[in-house]
């Protein structure tokens, strides 16, 4: 098959990681996959997106990510039907010409594709199905309209029951056909993906109109590529938390229950043990920075001493450093990491994720995973055997962390983690169902009879969008 991917921004992080891995996994069964994106820095890029292991196109860069600092989702919007548009125009250029031809206005000449996989953002699917006449499959992530909020998503541990969002009178009059057209263009795809069970059944009880039900592909890790050789780290004793900074990652619960471990400690088991906070940043994003701040604050606010650091070199037992920072750390460091035998256990601390992948990368490398009791956590670690669920309570973490730090089998748990990873998330298997549902989507063509007309809604609803947009703006 020859699959395009639509993704909005290919950075680093647990999503941009999973699009990675699931176009790698089909290109390894002998299909041709290319990725089209908004954004692409290959300084803030992972390996196979700037090596030539993967086709990247830039299209559509012009579009600011908001406007004013407001209209995010608007603005996402707009970028991704910018970049349908750019695909659609490359795509047809090339059918009526020949591919061979210099044509450069849009990086390169685009051969005709059999389906389309858009990620995250299900804006352009109408519109791509209606133009290219191609089938569509759509990989959610989450509903947009359960993060609008910007905090933790207002649904329960097991995704069964949705709450309404916390946003003002304004916003909610806002996101009204946002979350209509959300939904709307979600249902219109042809297949429909989902990163977890706790994730399909939160897209299954928040857009209660679409009928169809999520095919649950988890997201998975390239093991022989993930795994190092196990190095120590100058003699010291670490906690790992690897996370985007960002506040909804809850990485305050780390270092609140860092903070509640060291208490009383003494000053010679204190010197060998650190926390590592790692993880990816982007300084164009305010909320990144924001959160950065925050967790400056949060150690002065505990009496922990904190020093940012490149690379694990600078991590001593000798500096009386309690939390290091790393930011934007690369694929390398986060082997080292992961591999290290100085690795106690990893500290993951969303509350309601939808998967999350460094959970697996960790149990790939045989390491103990703590996390909240919620969200896809609670299907990817075997609670008692390759890590812990427990309530977002640093004290009860802490309690935990305490017991990690007596001598234990860890030959026996490394033993379970990399079971486990074999057993469920391996690119094999993600690759196996990616390559199913794909090809199902083309053999059944465009399956929604309904298309004719609920184009031509998604089209209204369109434009409905942008001019709220406008009389918004013109208000402010």
């Amino acid at each position: 098959m020859r699959i395009a991917i639509l993704h909005p921004d290919l950075g680093i992080g647990g999503a941009e990681r999973l699009i990675v891995d699931a176009a790698l996994s089909l290109q390894t069964r002998g299909h041709t996959v290319d990725i089209f994106t908004s954004h692409h820095d290959p300084s803030h890029a992972f390996n196979e997106t700037k090596d030539g292991t993967l086709r990247v196109h830039v299209l559509g860069a012009c579009f600011p990510r908001s406007i004013c600092g407001y209209l995010h989702i608007i603005s996402a919007i707009i970028r991704q039907i910018h970049l349908a548009v750019l695909l659609t125009i490359s795509i047809l250029l090339s059918s009526l010409f020949s591919p061979n031809l210099a044509f450069t206005a849009w990086h390169k000449p685009t051969q005709r594709y059999d389906v389309i996989l858009v990620d995250q953002l299900s804006a352009a699917i109408p519109l791509l199905r209606l133009w290219l006449n191609i089938p569509v499959v759509f990989y959610c992530h989450f509903p947009d309209k359960l993060l609008a909020s910007g905090e933790i998503a207002p649904v329960s541990g097991d995704g069964m029951t949705v709450y309404p969002a916390h946003m003002s009178r304004l916003k909610q009059l806002y996101r009204i056909p946002i979350d209509t057209f959300e939904e709307f263009s979600t249902g219109d795809s042809d297949a429909l993906i989902a990163n977890s069970k706790f994730t399909s059944n939160v897209i299954k009880n928040t857009f209660t109109t679409i009928k169809q039900s999520p095919v649950v592909i988890y997201p998975s890790v390239d093991t022989s590529d993930l795994t190092s050789t196990s190095v120590d780290l100058n003699n010291t004793r670490l906690f790992l938390s690897i996370n985007r900074f960002e506040p909804k990652k809850n990485v305050t619960l780390a270092i609140e229950a860092y903070a509640k471990l060291v208490e009383g400690m003494s000053a010679y088991d204190k010197s060998t043990l650190s926390l590592v906070l790692a993880g990816g940043y982007d300084a164009r994003l305010p909320s990144n920075v924001d959160c950065v701040r925050n967790l400056e604050r949060v150690c002065r606010l505990n009496s922990l001493k904190y020093k940012f650091i490149e690379d694990t070199t600078s991590i001593t037992s000798n500096d009386d450093i309690d939390v290091y920072f790393m930011l934007n750390i690369s694929t390398k460091t986060k082997k080292t990491l992961l591999n290290s035998t100085s690795t106690l256990a990893l500290l993951y601390t969303p509350t309601n994720e939808h998967f999350g992948i460094v959970p697996i990368e960790a149990m790939a490398c045989g390491k103990i995973v703590m996390a909240t009791n919620t969200g896809g956590p609670v299907e990817s670690i075997k609670d008692g055997e390759t890590g812990y669920l427990i309530p977002s309570d640093p004290l009860k973490w802490s309690q935990r962390m305490k017991v990690l730090l007596l001598p234990s089998d860890h030959h026996k748990s490394a033993a379970l983690c990399k079971s486990r990873v074999d057993e469920l998330f391996t690119l094999k298997k993600a690759g196996e169902k990616f390559e199913q549902v794909l090809a199902d989507a083309v053999s059944n063509g465009l399956g929604n009879r309904r298309e004719r007309g609920a184009l031509l809604q998604g089209s209204v609803m369109l434009f409905v969008v942008t001019a709220f947009t406008v009389v918004l703006i013109a208000v402010i």
